[in-house]
């Protein structure tokens, strides 16, 4: 079977030129966090952006919504528009011992296997917090010619349906319709004779 469409990879910097000032604010909002939150499986709430950890700041602090418990839950979200390397690694560490994190979220253009299995190392060997690796991608998805084609005249087919009815409505069953419109509100007054 053919396909109906491909999807062209976009590159991140070209929708979040920068991480700080772009990209962390996308992800705050509720959009972001949403989604987020599906691939987590996981409801979390905005807690702060830009939070501080000592001289150091937090990319988002989100807060883990759970109606059982009765005191309240962190996940750390550390982004990075590139590559993964060791000062991430470093600060995700750090920001989640400064908020006493139950996780942490680092989400990268991509993983190398060093980062990969460091990720898998904290879960094997860290009690009471979960570390996810996130890889972010994007796309445009590209329709078929023969789709797109025929969605175009499936459209205007539908706009000239829609025109005739208009016209076959306001010239066949009523011709003064649209002079009752738009001259309701108003008397219009010709020597002694008065129109509504």
């Amino acid at each position: 079977m053919k396909p109906i469409g491909t999807i062209e990879p976009v590159n991140l910097r070209e929708v979040w030129p920068d991480e700080a000032r772009d990209f962390t604010p996308w992800l705050a909002k509720d959009v972001g966090l949403e989604l987020l939150s599906e691939t987590l499986g996981l409801q979390l709430d905005l807690e702060s952006i830009e939070k501080n950890v000592g001289p150091y700041k937090t990319d988002i602090l989100a807060k883990v919504v759970d109606e059982d418990e009765d005191e309240d839950h962190f996940i750390v979200i550390e982004n990075q528009l590139a590559q993964t390397d060791h000062d991430h690694l470093g600060k995700i560490i750090t920001y989640a011992a400064g908020h006493g994190a139950i996780g942490v979220v680092w989400i990268a253009e991509s993983f190398t296997d060093e980062h990969r299995q460091a990720i898998d190392w904290l879960n094997e060997n860290m009690t009471n917090i979960d570390f996810f690796g996130l890889e972010i991608k994007l796309g445009n998805y590209i329709l078929d010619a023969q789709i797109a084609f025929f969605i175009y005249f499936y459209f205007l087919f539908l706009s000239i349906i829609l025109l005739a009815l208009l016209f076959f409505v306001s010239y066949h069953i009523s011709p003064y319709l649209i002079l009752k419109v738009s001259f309701n509100p108003l008397v219009i007054t010709s020597n002694t004779h008065s129109f509504l």
